[in-house]
């Protein structure tokens, strides 16, 4: 009995792979995001949306909404970017930062198609 408690004492920890990261880092990411969504919707009509409602479309924060989707775009490409999804730093962060700025420009741009 004595021998297994000191085994497992002796044997080294297994480490989570840091791509496991993802799991809960991109959905912060989204969650943090949506606040800039209900932003940029409100921002393209204004309240009475796109068909007026009888009170014609009120279009001066269009730039807030265009820049409420990049910074979600941002928010989720640097999630996306910081997290390491293999042992070697350098080696694949070229490709993390191409992939990471493909999606978050997708999810910019799906989120300002969306919203307005």
């Amino acid at each position: 009995m004595l021998r297994d408690i000191e085994s497992d004492q002796a044997k080294p920890r297994k480490r989570m792979h840091p791509s496991l990261h993802l799991f809960w880092a991109v959905p912060v990411a989204l969650a943090a995001g949506y606040p800039l969504w209900v932003v940029a919707a409100f921002s393209w009509c204004g309240i009475s949306g796109c068909s007026g409602g009888g009170f014609g479309v009120y279009t001066d924060f269009v730039g807030l909404a265009i820049a409420c989707a990049i910074l979600a775009g941002v928010l989720l490409a640097a999630t996306i970017a910081a997290v390491p999804w293999s042992q070697s730093w350098s080696r694949f962060l070229a490709i993390r930062l191409v992939i990471a700025v493909g999606i978050g420009t997708a999810y910019a741009i799906a989120g300002a198609i969306l919203t307005h």
